[in-house]
């Protein structure tokens, strides 16, 4: 995960030389589920960690969906 991300989004939209940036989001199709996604994941991780949700085991299990292919951190 990117600690300086800026939310733009380019990690789930079409990226040159690949079909997805994220293979979660190429996985779960159009869900509509920001949460799977990498800029999902890191507002959950830092709204936990700034004590404004509180940890939880469902939350946990989908910021583990992650592949950690690094493909978010080329993208950025």
């Amino acid at each position: 995960m990117q600690k300086g991300c800026g939310d733009c989004g380019y990690a789930i939209r079409p990226v040159v030389g690949r079909y997805l940036t994220c293979p979660i989001k190429e996985a779960k199709g159009d869900q509509g589920f920001e949460i799977y996604f990498s800029r999902g994941r890191l507002n959950v991780l830092k709204s936990i960690l700034e004590g404004k949700i509180p940890l939880s085991k469902e939350l946990a299990e989908f910021v583990y969906q992650c592949s950690e292919c690094g493909n978010c951190t080329e993208v950025c």
